[in-house]
């Protein structure tokens, strides 16, 4: 991953004229989903959790082209709106460091959040207000790509995996990425993964991956925590999965 996310201003640029109606919110929404379709995304060896994506090596021929002649579409005064928007309704979509509601989310997932944006829609007539609430929408549902494309991978790996400790790993993956971040998280696991992939949505959605945080992980996770722990979760797992998601 990179410290400025090139690739999602690339896609602004290349669908420039398609989305050029739409609100500024819109527009980040429709990058935003065209990032979570079109990026590379990685299962490695031993991985316990989902969430790692990027080009690892070089950036595909047609980004790497945009990188060297650097157009730019200078937005206009309406667009810079979209530094005053809230793309997932509950995190600021500015130039700042902020952080999400995780515990929310996790409890109600984001599909609850969509229900809300929706009904919002209804009854709101201000066109700003809505350009807004749209690009929110448009945002919220592509959340769930990102999930069901980390699943059909560890689905895919399970197909070849010989050795049953690693296809019950992929198999866990695959199924907690079918479900977080749209529904809410059952146990430990799910939470870390949820919370995992509402992290890189931020990074994703800013554009940069240095402002944003995990906020207060022992505090939202302590939940799911004990109802794992009581369920025989060990400390070794524990401890096993945070290496895992404090390694990004």
């Amino acid at each position: 991953m990179l410290y400025y996310n090139l690739e999602r201003e690339y896609y602004l640029q290349r669908d420039a004229k398609a989305i050029a109606s739409l609100a500024p919110a819109q527009k980040m929404a429709h990058a935003f989903r065209a990032y979570l379709e079109e990026m590379p995304v990685h299962l490695r060896p031993g991985d316990l959790l989902a969430g790692w994506y990027g080009y690892e090596d070089a950036w595909p021929d047609d980004v790497d082209a945009y990188y060297r002649a650097k157009p730019r579409i200078e937005p206009n005064p309406v667009d810079r709106v979209l530094y005053e928007t809230y793309i997932f309704g509950v995190a600021r979509l500015d130039r700042g460091h902020h952080t999400l509601d995780f515990g929310g989310l996790l409890a109600r997932g984001t599909d609850a959040v969509l229900q809300d944006v929706n009904a919002t829609l209804r009854v709101e007539t201000d066109e700003q207000k809505r350009g807004i609430l749209l690009g929110m929408r448009d945002a919220l549902e592509a959340t769930r790509i990102f999930g069901e494309r980390y699943a059909r991978l560890a689905e895919e790996q399970m197909k070849t995996a010989t050795d049953e400790t690693d296809r019950r790993r992929l198999a866990r993956i695959a199924n907690a990425c079918r479900r977080v971040p749209m529904q809410p998280a059952t146990d430990f696991f799910e939470a870390l993964q949820d919370a995992f992939l509402l992290w890189n949505f931020m990074n994703i959605s800013d554009a940069c991956w240095v402002s944003v945080g995990l906020g207060s992980v022992d505090q939202y996770l302590l939940p799911y925590y004990e109802r794992s722990r009581r369920a025989g979760l060990s400390d070794e797992e524990v401890v096993d999965l945070f290496c895992q998601l404090f390694r990004m």
